[in-house]
């Protein structure tokens, strides 16, 4: 009989709200959590491509301070400090993040260190494998934050977030949860304008979500629960998204669904797979949600021995196995899902495809292991193990 592992549930300070055309509130929203001064974080691809900051403006009205669209993917160093200049130039109390995972970064960045002062480097969380984890205390208060998303990323409910360093080029990690955001804005008018692939893309990390929180040694009754709601939602409603770019319903159903894999964060920790993907995106720029996707079911693999229960639990979930089938044999049907998952939305199923040469592999297998997040995994990695997973999915 499996043991219920000891946890701590605590309610957040967090208002979400959900619906067509509900950025229209923002303005009595960040009056709402003490704001006239917004200032819009995003990146150029929406402020170039798209209506989205107009609105956004219209609707702040005269709270509007002004947009900083200089957000790179992957969040570089440099785009926080040139934020966090615009910040103060233009005197904001608030930000608004208007994107996907890097606007949203970006903004918990420009408020940590708006707040802390010093360099992002004297912030960054230090892991010393097998499972020691120095992360520095974080106490002065935030500004708030109102977080628009446009992706599944669900950085908008993650208690961590990352920036790039460029040189020597590789991931920070930090941990800040007075950073997270005031207000949630989940609007799926505002989601359809991100193209189609990307957008399904995206919805790998948060498959990735669930199905390492299904495993990680840090899960909770909590996290199980909302992890396994948000796993059968996004495997039903991610494949309706093939063909349909402009349906809205879809892409709603889907921004509910990734933001359960976020919320479930909070009582939960990611594993192998997220240090992984980590390091895929931040040394070698691979987009965040096929840095998580790509290697996801080799990982699982590697994770089968000390996990079929566990997966074979997603599998019952999802209408693959029945209750109380063989787990090692129901685990390798929720392996084969998601597998069949990213061919169905006609992602890339190879790292290959996304321009990683064999030859970058072993950094990354030595970057993966000073990532904190590894301790959560259901059993220890070596950076030779790491390297077989990333040569599999190669």
């Amino acid at each position: 009989m499996e043991v219920l592992p000891d946890f701590t549930f605590a309610g957040l300070p967090l208002k979400v709200h959900y619906g067509n055309n509900i950025v229209a509130k923002l303005g009595e929203v960040v009056a709402g959590v003490g704001g006239s001064r917004a200032v819009v974080i995003t990146g150029k691809s929406i402020a170039t491509k798209t209506d989205l900051v107009a609105r956004v403006q219209e609707a702040l009205g005269s709270s509007f301070a002004g947009c900083f669209d200089r957000v790179s993917a992957h969040v570089l160093e440099s785009n926080v400090a040139e934020g966090l200049a615009f910040l103060r130039e233009t005197g904001g109390d608030v930000l608004v993040s208007l994107g996907g995972g890097s606007p949203e970064n970006a903004a918990e960045a420009i408020a940590m260190l708006a707040a802390e002062g010093g360099r992002l480097e004297d912030h960054q969380v230090h892991f010393e494998p097998p499972n020691r984890l120095r992360a520095p205390e974080l106490r002065q208060p935030k500004l708030p934050i109102v977080a628009i998303p446009t992706t599944l990323s669900g950085a908008e409910i993650a208690t961590g977030f990352s920036v790039t360093q460029e040189s020597p080029r590789r991931k920070l990690l930090f941990r800040d949860p007075l950073t997270r955001p005031a207000v949630v804005l989940l609007d799926p008018t505002v989601a359809i304008h991100t193209p189609l692939d990307f957008f399904a893309s995206t919805g790998l990390n948060a498959v990735d979500h669930c199905v390492e929180g299904v495993y990680s040694k840090a899960r909770t009754p909590v996290s199980d629960a909302l992890y396994l709601h948000a796993a059968r939602e996004l495997f039903e409603w991610l494949p309706r998204l093939v063909g349909r770019a402009d349906d809205v319903e879809v892409r709603g159903r889907l921004q509910v669904g990734a933001f359960l894999a976020g919320l479930a964060h909070l009582y939960c920790r990611p594993a192998l797979n997220h240090a992984i993907s980590h390091h895929l995106g931040g040394t070698l720029d691979v987009p965040h949600g096929l840095a998580h996707g790509i290697p996801l079911p080799h990982t699982m693999r590697f994770n089968l021995d000390v996990a079929a229960d566990r997966l074979a639990t997603l599998a019952e979930t999802l209408g693959l196995s029945a209750r109380g089938a063989e787990p090692t044999e129901a685990a390798g049907r929720a392996i084969d899902a998601v597998a069949d998952l990213i061919e169905t939305l006609r992602l890339p199923a190879r790292l290959r495809d996304v321009g990683v040469k064999e030859a970058d592999l072993p950094q990354v297998a030595e970057d993966t292991m000073r990532d904190y997040v590894l301790s959560y995994n259901p059993k220890p990695a070596t950076s030779a193990d790491v390297l077989s997973i990333l040569q599999a999915a190669w």
